[in-house]
């Protein structure tokens, strides 16, 4: 049963080429040449979404009573891994913004001085974004190290609350610096609809990494369906109401890149709320009865995320599509 829950848990890696792929497949329907932005916006994005969620795991198990060996375990091991993707975050945020101040100088990143490093990090609204979710990321996976390695459960649990406050300030700093010129609604559309996507899909990928027996599932996956059926309203109003806001007629969803992009990511939505809605009314009262096998909780919420990721990929690139 261990090895069937790890191989289970081998699905989360199919969210990495996903995101890639989403982001790949965005660059070429919007024929722009911004594939390492794309690319780099979209690990940088993903990496964050997954940290969030890990942050944010224990409001799922607020109702877990006993067992407190195994949670003291788990929450080391969940500490872990908030290092681990949170220094991938701060890596890809690094890179990214490297190759956006490449840009803006127009040359190469192997030409790339420090002085025009400092230029965008000082003097450029996103590039000042861009240090900010670095600081984050960077700041998460050391605190991460340290309350991990030496905190005592109860000052673990102290930390819950700050280090998912940082990481959701990381996660929405990244789409406002690529809208920087949008107006104030716009801007606000769009973080109400980074938020409850970023809680969306990163609870459900901590639920799939940490989620071990039918009690867990029993206790966190309902908690999860409650807030994912906010997270979708949000999603849904929001994204709408943004595309409304940014395209400047309805032909603009075929005629531009910016819209294309938008249809895809639409689709793959659609796709999984009418997934969701399904495995709530079956998954969810399965796990619920304690009917449901962790090993089948673990591969649906692996796949899930994989499909979430298409969507992220697709997402990243939407900053740099015209």
């Amino acid at each position: 049963m261990v090895q069937t829950a790890r191989d289970a848990r081998h699905l989360l890696w199919a969210a990495v080429p996903a995101v890639v792929g989403g982001a790949i497949a965005a660059t070429l329907i919007a024929q722009h040449d911004a594939a390492t932005a794309a690319l780099t916006r979209a690990v940088t994005l993903g990496s964050g979404v997954v940290t969030l969620g890990l942050c944010a795991y224990p409001w799922l198990l607020r109702a877990e009573h006993g067992q407190r060996k195994r949670a003291a375990a788990r929450d080391v091991r969940r500490w872990r891994m908030i290092s681990v993707f949170a220094a991938a975050w701060g890596a890809a945020a690094i890179a990214g913004a490297t190759a956006s101040a490449a840009n803006l100088a127009d040359v190469t990143v192997d030409s790339l001085s420090i002085d025009d490093l400092a230029t965008y990090f000082v003097h450029i609204l996103s590039g000042r974004i861009s240090l900010l979710v670095i600081g984050c990321a960077l700041l998460l996976s050391v605190a991460a190290v340290v309350v991990g390695r030496h905190a005592s459960p109860e000052v673990r649990r102290q930390w819950d609350v700050p280090a998912a406050c940082v990481a959701l300030l990381g996660v929405l700093a990244l789409p406002l610096a690529g809208h920087a010129s949008h107006q104030t609604l716009t801007a606000v559309l769009i973080t109400a609809h980074t938020a409850a996507a970023a809680l969306w899909c990163g609870l459900l990928a901590a639920l799939a990494l940490f989620a071990r027996s039918r009690a867990e599932w029993a206790t966190a996956l309902p908690a999860f369906s409650r807030l994912a059926a906010s997270c979708i309203a949000v999603v849904a109003v929001t994204g709408i109401a943004s595309a409304a806001a940014l395209l400047e007629s309805p032909i603009a969803l075929v005629s531009t890149g910016y819209g294309q992009v938008l249809i895809g990511k639409a689709i793959v939505l659609s796709g999984l709320f009418a997934l969701g809605w399904w495995w709530r009314r079956v998954w969810v009262r399965a796990v619920v009865g304690h009917r449901g096998d962790a090993n089948v909780s673990i591969r649906r919420a692996a796949t899930e995320v994989a499909l979430m990721a298409i969507a992220f990929g697709l997402a990243a690139s939407l900053a740099t599509t015209p």
